[in-house]
């Protein structure tokens, strides 16, 4: 795909960016545990601050890709200009995503792998593009996860085939990479090599749900989607 050719290096840096406070973060921890501190309380709100971290990387990363999609590319600087104010909307749809995970672990036990996959692919299918249309938008989170379900109508057994190979499988991939790994490299410096495999990882699938929000509103919109992203810019 041209986008990922024009711009698949300036996403990798701000996504890289972003999650760089979250590798360092990882390698003190790592230190800490080894010298015997006790961290249980301390680990729980790094996991948390890596999963926001993980959610805000991504506003730059779509304002890039959806430039360039429009044929109005910018420069990473500008992108996260663009972004500023519409972090809180990310984050939220981030936050939705995660309770949709919990629901179906209360439901479906946490053991019920499988079942678990299906519900989380079935809402993504409705939910895919909604981090797209509240940043390029500029709506609110409910607002962004109605117009993500409308646009994915009539699509949604792609969009679920699409979240399976970009969501799914580059997550499990990576999962039992970092076990091999683990094994061979130790902790400290499975940390540094997992951390650039993880910016690849998201940025990819960054810009596949950016280019397939672009893909949904011209199929339903037409021209007009050029001229809508004129004002919502």
């Amino acid at each position: 795909m041209t986008v990922f050719r024009q711009e698949f290096g300036k996403v990798i840096l701000l996504v890289g960016l972003f999650l760089l406070p979250e590798l360092l973060g990882s390698l003190v921890l790592d230190r800490m545990m080894r010298s015997g501190i006790r961290i249980i309380e301390i680990y729980r709100y790094w996991v948390l601050g890596a999963m926001v971290l993980q959610m805000l990387a991504q506003a730059p990363a779509v304002q890039v890709t959806y430039a360039r999609l429009t044929g109005r590319p910018v420069r990473a600087v500008d992108a996260l200009g663009r972004s500023r104010g519409r972090y809180a909307s990310a984050l939220g749809i981030g936050v939705a995503e995660h309770l949709v995970t919990l629901i179906g672990i209360v439901f479906f036990g946490f053991y019920s792998l499988i079942l678990n996959i299906v519900w989380f692919l079935m809402m993504a299918a409705f939910w895919y593009v909604a981090l797209s249309a509240v940043l390029i938008e500029n709506r609110g989170v409910l607002a962004g996860l109605k117009r993500s379900a409308s646009l994915t109508k009539g699509y949604r057994w792609r969009v679920f085939g699409l979240v399976l190979v970009a969501a799914i499988a580059p997550g499990l991939g990576i999962y039992f990479l970092d076990m091999a790994l683990f094994q061979i490299l130790g902790r400290d410096i499975l940390i540094v090599v997992d951390f650039p495999l993880r910016v690849l990882v998201i940025s990819a699938q960054t810009i596949i749900g950016t280019v397939t929000y672009h893909s949904l509103r011209t199929a339903k919109e037409g021209h007009a989607v050029e001229r809508l992203s004129e004002v919502f810019a």
